[in-house]
């Protein structure tokens, strides 16, 4: 029992360990179990045909009421039924980020190379500058450009977490992914798909399964 329950979480996740036990209640209060995992045990009437208390219901924080044990005559055991109020959660809140950018899609390469040019000094006038005044004003002139042509400009985005299951292993083996099929789509042919496509995708359902148990190991 100690084994099991050591399994779940400790704070104050809601939880409910309710199964065919088997466990004298009386040992159960006198072993101090219950109070290392600050369980209740919820009293339930006899839930076996020869009138034992067999199904046992553990719950945390909030115990059960309303218990009540209907025979069944497709078993031995009863249909144990239970009222149980859980805690409401609160909603989070999706967080934003502020991101700046250029939209340099909205401008052409000639327009950038008129507008650099125009705000340039005149050809001789520039041919006599130094080397690093010259490269100061060539990177100022365009600097001004982006700002005329493409100002920044401030967006939000949701700041969404990584799923936990998506370690770097399947993150890769994703990308390479969407990179067969992407080959397969432009080639059209079988020889991608066969040599790239389906291996990646048996290495990734592989290191999938393989990070579930891991996980559910830990």
């Amino acid at each position: 029992m100690d084994t099991l329950l050591s399994v779940f979480p400790s704070d104050s996740t809601p939880l409910m360990v309710l199964g065919d036990f088997n466990l004298p209640s009386d040992k159960l209060h006198s072993s101090g179990l219950l109070n290392s995992f600050s369980l209740s045990f919820n009293s339930c009437p006899p839930t076996h045909k020869e009138g034992n208390v067999l199904d046992l219901l553990f719950t945390h924080p909030s115990p059960a009421t309303d218990m009540t044990a209907t025979p069944l005559h497709i078993s031995d055991h009863h249909l144990v039924s239970f009222t149980i109020t859980l805690p409401i959660l609160p909603k989070r809140k999706s967080q934003h980020l502020s991101l700046t950018r250029r939209n340099l899609h909205s401008i052409s390469p000639s327009s950038v190379a008129s507008c650099t040019l125009s705000s340039l000094p005149d050809h001789d006038s520039f041919s006599s500058l130094p080397l690093d005044s010259a490269t100061d004003t060539f990177l100022s002139s365009i600097s001004s450009t982006m700002d005329l042509l493409c100002p920044l400009s401030t967006i939000r985005r949701k700041n969404s977490s990584t799923a936990p299951w998506l370690s770097d292993v399947l993150r890769n083996n994703r990308r390479e992914l969407r990179s067969a099929v992407r080959k397969w789509k432009k080639s059209k042919l079988d020889t991608p798909h066969l040599l790239l496509y389906a291996p990646v995708q048996i290495l990734l359902g592989r290191d999938f399964c393989q990070d579930f148990l891991l996980q559910g190991k830990a």
